[in-house]
């Protein structure tokens, strides 16, 4: 969004029962990359955004993927929040607050980020 609307954004967004399946090759990517960041054709007005109450819930990738998750932000406004993960599995383990560093790359600013209902 631009400067003078700092509550555009993506809001609500629910993934539920997702199966992600690759072959011995593994997944060259990485599961997920959300946040603020400058187009290179922008300007700052375009890191401007949030993206709020998602959840992913039962969701499943057979392989670890090759790059680690990134949820990112602009600053304490524009930021992802709120965004829960229930149930992911990532090359067969289960991911929780305890190991989710193994797989996410989470900012400082990013808030209410859970795993399984327990906060990061």
């Amino acid at each position: 969004g631009l400067r003078t609307n700092d509550l555009l954004g993506a809001f609500n967004v629910t993934y539920r029962n997702l199966r992600v399946e690759s072959d011995d090759n593994g997944i060259n990517c990485a599961f997920l990359d959300i946040g603020n960041r400058a187009y290179t054709w922008g300007t700052v007005q375009e890191q401007i955004g949030q993206m709020s109450g998602w959840l992913f819930d039962g969701v499943t990738l057979t392989h670890v993927p090759a790059e680690t998750s990134r949820i990112r932000s602009f600053d304490g406004i524009n930021t992802p929040s709120s965004i829960a993960f229930k149930n992911l599995t990532i090359g067969g383990v289960p991911v929780s607050a305890r190991n989710h560093d193994q797989f996410f790359d989470i900012d400082e600013e990013c808030y209410n980020i859970t795993f399984d209902g327990r906060s990061v």
